[in-house]
């Protein structure tokens, strides 16, 4: 626990693992851990220390840490496993079903829910690049690509990611895409972006709202989904939905003489006045976080708070300091 008046920190709860974990999540409500063992099977353990082997994994496969759907009561979590499929966990039993099974050698990822519980959206990716970003109602399961609404399709900047989407309201969920153009004549020419588009997942009308000059590595959405946070070549914008003009709130050292950092959006507050960007350092020797806060003021400017050093990735809020 990190107390936001003094930046002490003081352990809360402490779990010992056998083997070494990867691919970690946390619920909302900071009581449940997801993980992936050397064993290539999905735990979950809660604070208390009760641990329950969920589902057998492939070799190949992965549960993002960020791809993880809840439900506003904490029950159900939804997640894609590469070259797998989409998971429904229940986390009061705890049992996994299989709500959707991907096709050969593509990837279900990037799963989202909105906040009535009823909707779900997620990322399908074939052959690296090719995407599409499909909507489905949650009171028909199992879920199938032919019965659900394809909200956008393209080719995507990354393998395996470059579009996203994420709930606002129960009505408008946001994608985000990478994008890019390359140009071989008559001279050779590249060029990459960032697009948000805003979608009614009632009608399905979809509209673009704002265009990155460049690539946005890390996002963040508020609680009310009303602000937005991302990163971009070291600076950190926020955007106002509904404007779409970004504003500077900071901008970043992105190296020294020691080595270089990584900078990713953590999360936002429950109230929406503070967020925490993560900051990864890699040195020579080793490799480290720290926390660094931000204030919404009163006069709508961000102000940098301080620094909390950490040894470790991840972190949920329990309350608003």
């Amino acid at each position: 626990r990190i107390d936001l008046d003094t930046f002490k920190k003081s352990v809360v709860s402490s779990l010992q693992f056998q083997d070494q974990i990867r691919d970690i999540a946390v619920s909302p409500d900071w009581t449940l851990l997801f993980y992936r063992a050397l064993d290539n099977f999905l735990w979950q353990t809660d604070l208390s220390g009760n641990t329950y082997q969920l589902v057998s994994l492939s070799a190949d496969a992965v549960g993002f840490p960020d791809s993880y759907g809840w439900t506003s009561d904490g029950r159900y979590a939804y997640t894609g496993l590469y070259f797998d499929g989409i998971y429904e966990i229940d986390t009061y039993i705890p049992s996994v079903k299989k709500i959707l099974r991907s096709k050969s050698l593509t990837d279900d990822h990037a799963v989202k829910l909105s906040r009535d519980g009823r909707t779900i959206i997620w990322t399908h990716h074939e052959y690296g690049s090719i995407a599409w970003v499909y909507l489905s109602r949650l009171d028909n399961l199992p879920l199938s690509y032919e019965t659900s609404h394809v909200l956008w399709f393209g080719r995507t900047r990354f393998q395996d990611g470059g579009a996203d989407a994420y709930f606002l309201d129960n009505e408008t969920a946001l994608l985000v895409i990478d994008t890019f153009e390359l140009n071989l004549s008559p001279n050779f020419s590249h060029r990459e972006w960032t697009e948000f588009h805003l979608v009614n997942t009632r009608t399905l009308y979809r509209q673009r709202v704002f265009m990155a000059d460049q690539i946005i590595y890390s996002l963040s959405i508020s609680n009310n989904g009303k602000n937005i946070v991302y990163i971009a070549h070291g600076v950190i914008y926020q955007l106002e939905v509904g404007i779409w003009v970004p504003k500077i709130v900071d901008k970043l050292d992105l190296s020294s003489d020691e080595g270089s950092y990584n900078y990713y959006i953590e999360e936002w507050s429950p109230d929406d006045r503070f967020f925490i960007v993560g900051k990864q350092y890699y040195l020579p020797t080793r490799e480290y976080n720290d926390l660094l806060l931000y204030l919404l003021a009163g006069d709508g400017k961000w102000l940098f708070l301080g620094k909390v050093n950490s040894s470790a990735r991840g972190l949920s809020w329990i309350s608003n300091n």
